[in-house]
């Protein structure tokens, strides 16, 4: 056996990168929301208290796309190895370029400082577990922490989770444990919301959502004929949002799950319409949700995510998005769609260079790591 991963090529799946791009751009939706204040207009509300689920949507999209690309190829510690450094490769550049910018800045903007602990903690990638560090010193980072800690665990998912059966099981172990993990936390004093919400153990079952829509993927896909592929996938995508049209409508749900204390199970709930939401774009994505635009956003969804907090937020500081409803003091949505279009603007603009001059080298150094510490191993039989 070689003691690299298997360099056979998997069909790269457009739609599912096309779909980071929903996910990013519905959370910088959710944030200019809160950021124009008054100026929001009513009739859109959904943004405010929906949109903040493209980071579940991020982590179901993240379970399928690992699954796909690496069930069946851990097969050694040699493998592991190599599916870990290419994974802190494309992350840790980005991350770490954002958390020194963010000790800077915050110490020359708003004279905030953090102590060695605090950085260090942010460095490992172990704040997740902190209560007063969980949303990270990087805004928006609390996601990242939750990613590589999956990243981390993920090898021992494709050793339990080898069939849908399992799959499920798992899924509705991680539903149960978060329940009953943020329930109890809810009860107990001192601990933040932002900690009961963001943690770790709070978020798996998104990732295992994304895990079971790979499995169902593979069984279904090869019984679906050639000729009604495109209908499956349509098909799919529409369950998907009737899915989201009930959770979004309720009818009662959020009451009764709230009533047995078990909010976070009630949450995981959304993972379902993600669930159909990937399978539809993995078996036949429409030119609504795969296209250039989205897949190039979609490519670029790290930084995209990264680095709109402090745009979003610099926009509204120096009034940007107050000068623009004045202009159009009478139409309200059309001052803040055209707030979200500069601001989406600026973001993506900003997000192609960071792509380009700290994402893709870093993703060729893991690469180029890992060949170095291979070339001096022996090859295993």
């Amino acid at each position: 056996m070689s003691n690299t991963l298997d360099a056979s090529p998997r069909k790269h799946f457009e739609g599912i990168e096309a779909l980071r791009a929903f996910a990013a751009v519905s959370i910088i939706f959710f944030h200019v929301s809160a950021l124009v204040g008054d100026n929001f207009p009513l009739g859109f509300s959904f943004f405010r208290t929906h949109f903040g689920m493209g980071v579940p949507l991020f982590f179901v999209i993240s379970g399928f796309s690992l699954s796909y690309g690496y069930f069946g190829r851990l097969q050694s510690m040699a493998d592991v190895e190599q599916y870990l450094v290419r994974r802190f490769a494309r992350i840790a550049p980005l991350f770490y370029a954002m958390l020194v910018f963010q000790v800077i800045y915050l110490y020359f903007r708003v004279n905030v400082t953090f102590s060695p602990g605090d950085i260090l903690a942010n460095a490992l990638f172990v704040f997740n577990f902190v209560p007063s560090l969980t949303d990270g010193i990087v805004p928006a980072s609390w996601s990242i922490g939750i990613e590589m800690v999956f990243y981390v665990v993920f090898p021992f998912v494709v050793l339990l989770c080898t069939s849908i059966r399992r799959t499920a099981v798992a899924l509705l172990f991680a539903i149960f444990v978060a329940t009953k993990y943020t329930a109890d936390m809810n009860h107990a004093t001192g601990i933040s919301q932002s900690f009961n919400y963001h943690n770790v153990m709070a978020n798996v079952p998104f990732f295992m959502w994304g895990v079971l829509a790979y499995h169902v993927h593979q069984w279904l896909l090869p019984r679906i004929p050639v000729a009604r592929v495109h209908l499956a996938g349509i098909g799919l995508s529409l369950v998907a949002v009737a899915l989201l049209l009930v959770m979004y409508k309720d009818f009662g749900l959020a009451g009764f799950f709230y009533k047995y204390d078990m909010t976070r199970a009630h949450a995981s709930l959304w993972g379902l319409p993600f669930f159909f939401l990937c399978l539809g774009a993995a078996i036949f994505p429409t030119w609504l949700i795969s296209n250039a635009a989205t897949r190039y956003v979609g490519k670029i969804s790290f930084g995209v995510y990264l680095l709109h907090p402090n745009i979003t937020w610099e926009l509204g500081q120096h009034g940007v998005y107050m000068w623009l409803h004045e202009k159009m003091p009478s139409h309200y949505a059309w001052s803040f769609f055209l707030s979200m279009a500069v601001a989406i603007g600026i973001v993506v603009a900003l997000a192609s260079v960071t792509y380009e001059l700290i994402e893709k080298p870093g993703m060729e150094w893991g690469k180029r790591l890992f060949r170095k510490s291979v070339a001096g191993a022996p090859v295993t039989a």
